[in-house]
């Protein structure tokens, strides 16, 4: 691997700091990243099949606005977990 997002990766003493940052984020907040987790199980799959479409869907109609990349990717991801609860009532009712 070179450079770009994945040269933390390529560094091992890097990529040993990072979990060990990683698992004290972790074990001080368990009870809270557990919960989450347990949420976003309950709709996982919903959001894996509908994601990718939504979030391209906002940076196709936000890239000709003043925001920059980092907003509208924020702003897909909030659409994206929302359309995946919205499809997960939709098959619950088809059910």
């Amino acid at each position: 691997m070179k450079g770009g997002v994945y040269k933390m990766f390529n560094d091992v003493p890097s990529l040993i700091g990072y979990l060990f940052i990683s698992l004290l984020i972790y074990r001080y907040s368990k009870n809270v990243i557990g919960r989450l987790f347990i949420w976003v199980a309950t709709f996982s799959y919903e959001w894996y099949l509908v994601h990718m479409l939504v979030i391209s869907t906002c940076i196709y109609f936000l890239q000709d606005t003043s925001l920059g990349i980092y907003p509208i990717m924020l702003i897909g991801f909030v659409c994206s977990i929302l359309a995946a609860l919205l499809y997960k009532k939709v098959l619950q009712y088809i059910k």
